[in-house]
């Protein structure tokens, strides 16, 4: 069966999947990559207009990779599933991380004729989704190829002092902490914000009693570049390389 364009999917719990799939190729048999876009807090509705936007997300990305031989997948994390934490993983519920991961492996094997690489991903969110983005990387970097992280409203400290979500550290598994931040500097990402991304839009300025922007900074693009400099310290300090770029998109 050919299998091509838009697709809605939803899981036996009533999870919306979106899939791009671009017009069959002649690929010389080689696997598709996957392209698993993740939506911004604000699609996180449990309704036709939080799953539209998923659509949009998917058909925009879908036709950035219409040249090549992808595939793009777009799950929403809706509120009442996922707690309104998908961006945080939702550690206290139904994890939005393993989640992920099996939705992955179910593609692969409901969409078996477009033979698609589900071993190692690319990666791609938005605000929230850049969230979610970043803190999947440091969990699950071993299943991500290469990784953008869009403009997240606050971030996961590179910090094993403090604890998750804000930082690291596992009070009660003080073994993951290090592991993880090791998966974050070796993995290979991009973080983007916009220059003029200061003081607009929502953010957090404070979580759980801490000031969030005495730690991180006040705005996007200040958030940004705090955290990709805390990030180079903490790779230092582990006598490590880091392989993440940061880019400010202009206008």
């Amino acid at each position: 069966q050919r299998i091509e364009g838009q697709i809605d999917l939803f899981t036996q719990d009533g999870q919306f999947i979106c899939i791009h799939v671009p017009a069959a190729r002649d690929n010389d048999g080689a696997k598709r990559r996957l392209l698993v876009v993740v939506h911004g807090y604000g699609a996180r509705r449990n309704n036709a207009r939080g799953r539209q936007r998923v659509r949009d997300f998917a058909a925009s990305w879908g036709r950035a990779v219409e040249m090549y031989p992808w595939v793009v997948m777009a799950p929403h994390f809706d509120q009442k599933r996922f707690s309104n934490d998908y961006q945080r993983l939702n550690r206290a519920g139904l994890r939005a991380d393993l989640r992920l991961n099996r939705l992955i492996k179910a593609i692969g094997a409901q969409c078996r004729p477009l033979n698609i690489d589900t071993r190692k991903i690319f990666l791609l969110g938005f605000s929230g989704g850049g969230q979610f983005v970043h803190r999947y990387v440091a969990f699950h970097g071993q299943t991500v190829s290469r990784a953008i992280i869009g403009a997240p409203g606050w971030f996961m400290w590179p910090d094993l002092n403090r604890p998750y979500p804000i930082g690291m550290g596992e009070p009660h598994a003080p073994q993951k902490g290090p592991e993880r931040l090791r998966r974050l500097c070796r993995q290979e990402m991009l973080l983007l914000v916009g220059d003029r991304d200061r003081v607009q839009g929502a953010y957090r300025s404070a979580y759980h009693g801490i000031d969030l922007d005495v730690l991180q900074g006040r705005g996007r693009r200040k958030r940004a570049a705090n955290w990709f400099a805390a990030l180079e310290k903490a790779a230092d300090e582990l006598n490590m390389d880091h392989h993440c770029r940061i880019r400010i998109l202009k206008n």
